[in-house]
């Protein structure tokens, strides 16, 4: 059941949707400008949104989210280190799986 703040977040998502429906929105960070399509079943806010976390070349998220891959990649490195390749896969699936530490770097890399 949505609470009431869920409720109100909602109609005004739906609201902005609306007003940007028919509209160019352009990216203020590289210019890369998205029109109404009406072949596209998501707001306008969507696509920009999606570009910004994800392909935005001079978005200082896109920067951020690179550095969170290699700090991954090297956490992983020093985890697995010493251990035999097919420990090392087991291993690193259970600490990245469940350590504390590694939620925040992981929701952050999966958008959420």
């Amino acid at each position: 059941m949505q609470t009431k703040s869920e409720k109100e977040i909602l109609r005004l998502r739906q609201w902005i949707a609306d007003l940007q429906s028919g509209m160019y929105i352009n990216c203020v960070y590289c210019g890369h400008r998205y029109g109404p399509d009406p072949g596209t079943p998501v707001a306008m806010a969507d696509i920009l949104t999606e570009h910004i976390f994800h392909g935005c070349p001079e978005h200082p998220a896109t920067k951020l989210r690179a550095a969170l891959v290699l700090a991954v990649e090297l956490i992983r490195q020093w985890h697995c280190m010493g251990m035999a390749k097919e420990c090392s896969k087991v291993a690193w699936e259970l600490y990245r799986d469940n350590a504390p530490e590694m939620r925040p770097i992981l929701e952050a890399l999966d958008g959420n």
